[in-house]
């Protein structure tokens, strides 16, 4: 494990969606040991992750994905509490004593609050063992952000042009899929 990891008790979480304003939308959780990961540092004007970064930082890390067909039918408030909990606790399983949440986008403390209850109860960890912060990153410095972030947000875009080219019956049956309902 290089020098930078924490050794287990603290997981380190980046959480982005598609945001495309199409059904599905898709949500990715990215988990990490390391500390290094939330540390802000510029990935190049308007760059994503993809390709052969992509797959050899992700071969280095976690992630689950969450695919919600019809996202219309839910406030955004319910959609992001309930896909973070659910997400974290299908990998945590008793795997950390303490959480650190980065999400893609502007959060309201209510929002945080939300995300930070759900999580404590699902995953039996202490309240105060959670932090959740928002991480905004501009469209046009959009290489300005965390790591966890960075390839949370390249893992989405995989998975809708995933989307675009098959189809969604078989973004259903992908590996570290996590249900929605």
């Amino acid at each position: 494990m290089p020098d930078n990891a924490d050794n287990g008790k603290t997981v380190y979480i980046g959480i982005d969606s598609t945001n495309s304003g199409r059904h599905p939308e898709v949500y990715v959780a990215v988990f990490s040991e390391f500390a290094s990961d939330v540390i802000v540092k510029n990935h190049g004007r308007n760059m994503r992750a993809s390709g052969f970064y992509l797959e050899q930082m992700l071969s280095q890390r976690d992630y689950r994905y969450l695919m919600i067909e019809n996202p219309a039918k839910y406030e955004y408030k319910e959609i992001i509490a309930k896909t973070s909990s659910l997400m974290i606790n299908d990998f945590i399983k008793d795997k950390s004593s303490s959480l650190e949440i980065y999400i893609d986008g502007f959060l309201l403390s209510e929002q945080k609050d939300d995300v930070k209850n759900k999580t404590s109860i699902l995953c039996n960890i202490p309240k105060e063992s959670i932090q959740v912060y928002d991480v905004v990153k501009g469209k046009k410095k959009h290489g300005n952000t965390n790591e966890l972030i960075f390839l949370a947000d390249g893992k989405a875009r995989w998975y809708l042009n995933f989307i675009w080219q098959h189809r969604i019956s078989k973004l259903r049956n992908l590996e570290k899929r996590v249900s929605f309902g």
